[in-house]
């Protein structure tokens, strides 16, 4: 937009983008748990469904991809 705001995420844009990282990391729970492969999560991007087992199948708490 002109003045630099963006619209609000709708229900439907979350939800696409909650599923898309949940095939993403599919083998590994749904997020990106570390391993060889992933070193984690950026501790600057901030993601509350780490913490939400509907979203965190992986058994992993939400600090271990961040620390």
């Amino acid at each position: 937009m002109a003045d630099g705001t963006r619209p609000p995420m709708t229900r439907k844009n979350i939800n696409w983008i909650r599923e898309l990282y949940r095939d993403v990391y599919s083998e590994a729970g749904g997020v990106p748990v570390p391993s060889a492969i992933n070193a984690g999560s950026y501790i600057n991007h901030a993601d509350a469904d780490l913490a939400d087992p509907a979203w965190n199948t992986s058994r992993t708490s939400w600090a271990e991809p961040y620390f």
